[in-house]
């Protein structure tokens, strides 16, 4: 948890390489339960915003739709996926 709130500060601070690589180390690697794999959700939300400031749209949009697809599982996810949305101005 400590890494994705460093790395949200960083990525503020405009180092997003650094703010990268702090996020990288933030995930659960084998997620036991909803909240962890919840967790992995929102970081993965984190790095698209980071992304989408750096000016990595591709990255951003592959983000996007990680979080879209998980975002059945888990309803909250829709508000960062309508945030992607908006940001890279995708239309329906």
């Amino acid at each position: 948890m400590i890494y994705l709130e460093f790395g949200k500060e960083k990525s503020k601070g405009r180092m997003y390489s650094e703010a990268d690589k702090l996020m990288n180390n933030a995930y659960y690697n084998n997620p036991k339960n909803d909240y962890q794999h919840y967790y992995n959700c929102i970081v993965h939300y984190h790095k698209a915003l980071n992304y989408y400031y750096w000016g990595k749209k591709t990255k951003t949009f592959e983000y996007y739709e990680k979080i879209k697809k998980e975002s059945y599982s888990f309803p909250k996810l829709k508000y960062h996926s309508h945030d992607l949305k908006k940001k890279l101005k995708i239309r329906l």
